[in-house]
């Protein structure tokens, strides 16, 4: 019961933090020093990187139109400002 109440605190932290410019893994390491805990098992370290993933894959969900307009008109250089020798592609030359 304990890990259960455990991977809640942990999930309720990761999830405030995410988005703070301060690394959310940080704040986990913090918390494991202060509630004088170990988080150093395998099982802890995979519940580590699954609790992080949402937040991962979370990104291209919520920034997909600007991916597919970016995905769509980088090989075009569909931007008024665009010649020849200011194409992204043609300044990697």
């Amino acid at each position: 019961m304990q890990e259960y109440l455990l991977s809640i605190f942990l999930g309720i932290v990761e999830g405030l933090t995410e988005f703070l410019p301060v690394s959310s893994t940080a704040h986990l390491r913090i918390c494991e020093a202060l509630l004088n805990i170990d988080l150093h098992d395998g099982f802890w370290k995979m519940y580590t990187i699954v609790i992080q993933l949402g937040a991962i894959l979370a990104l291209p969900v919520y920034f997909r139109e600007r991916i597919l307009k970016f995905l769509w008109t980088f090989p075009k250089g569909e931007r008024g400002d665009r010649t020849m020798f200011t194409h992204p592609l043609s300044l990697t030359l």
